[in-house]
């Protein structure tokens, strides 16, 4: 397997998951939700 090969595959198993995540409709309110904490 090239290099190029395993770069495509990275690729494509990463955008789709985006793809597909950047379709879905924003929850209302949710910009005005202060940040979580998380610990440290």
């Amino acid at each position: 397997m090239t290099v190029m090969q395993v770069f495509a595959i990275t690729l494509g198993i990463g955008t789709l998951p985006a793809l597909d995540l950047s379709r879905e409709p924003a929850e209302p309110g949710t910009a005005q939700r202060p940040p979580a904490q998380h610990p440290a």
